[in-house]
C-alpha cells in the first residue's frame, strides 16, 4: 500500500506542475502568438528541447478551436523580456520573407526578359528568312 501512496503523492505533484506550467504559459500566449487564447489544453516538449509546444483553446468571432505554437522555453525564466524577443522574431522573419519575395521577382524578371529574348530571337530569324527569299 506505502508504494500506491507514493506514486498518489508523485501524481498530484505532478498535477499541481502541470496546471502551474499551464497558468504561466497562457499569458505568453496571449502576448505573442494569440490574444484570443482561453486556455492551455496540454503541451509537449520538442524534440531539441528548446520550446514547448503548446496547444491551446481560443475563441474568435464566436467560433471556438484550437490551435498550437512553440513558445522557447527560457521565455518561461523569471524577468525574461519574452515580448521583445517575439518581436525580434517576427521582425527576423518579415526580413526573410521580404527576401525569399525578392528573390521570386527577380527570378520571375529574368524568366520574362529570357522569354521576350527568345521571342526576339525568333522573330528576327523569321524576318531575316523573309528578306532573303523575297
Amino acid at each position: 500500500m506505502k508504494n500506491l501512496k507514493e506514486k498518489l503523492a508523485k501524481l498530484r505533484e505532478f498535477l499541481d506542475l502541470d496546471a502551474e506550467l499551464k497558468e504561466e504559459l497562457e499569458p505568453i500566449i496571449k502576448d505573442t502568438y494569440d490574444y484570443h487564447c482561453d486556455g492551455v489544453e496540454g503541451y509537449d516538449f520538442s524534440e531539441d528541447g528548446k520550446n514547448i509546444e503548446c496547444h491551446y483553446f481560443y475563441t474568435c468571432r464566436g467560433e471556438s478551436d484550437t490551435d498550437w505554437c512553440a513558445i522557447p522555453i527560457k521565455w518561461l525564466e523569471d524577468g525574461y523580456d519574452y515580448k521583445a524577443d517575439y518581436e525580434e522574431m517576427r521582425r527576423k522573419s518579415e526580413e526573410e520573407r521580404k527576401r525569399r519575395e525578392e528573390e521570386e521577382k527577380k527570378k520571375a524578371q529574368e524568366r520574362k526578359e529570357k522569354a521576350e529574348y527568345e521571342t526576339y530571337l525568333k522573330l528576327k530569324e523569321k524576318f531575316e528568312t523573309n528578306q532573303k527569299n523575297g
